[in-house]
């Protein structure tokens, strides 16, 4: 659902799936969030994708190259060229 969801750009629906998922107790995982990642991406919403990029090593989930490219591109819909760069 969350994939549709990022899909079709309905961000808060992708996010509310997800909270859902851990209001009950399902296991949160890498693919999961880079959905919602994608889904804050199509959005413009940069912080978002972004705080939920730096929350995967906090959670000990392992970024992968999805999650990079996914951060990275967010960052320069964003017009933060320079800071995806980096």
């Amino acid at each position: 659902m969350i994939n549709a969801f990022a899909i079709a750009g309905e961000k808060e629906l992708a996010i509310n799936t997800f909270s859902q998922m851990i209001k009950h107790g399902l296991s949160v995982n890498g693919y999961a969030i880079g959905l919602v990642m994608k889904a804050c991406q199509h959005t413009g919403d940069m912080s978002m994708g972004l705080y939920l990029f730096e929350a995967m090593s906090k959670l000990g989930i392992k970024q992968d190259v999805i999650h990079f490219l996914t951060a990275i591109d967010t960052l320069a819909r964003g017009g933060k060229l320079a800071q995806a760069i980096e």
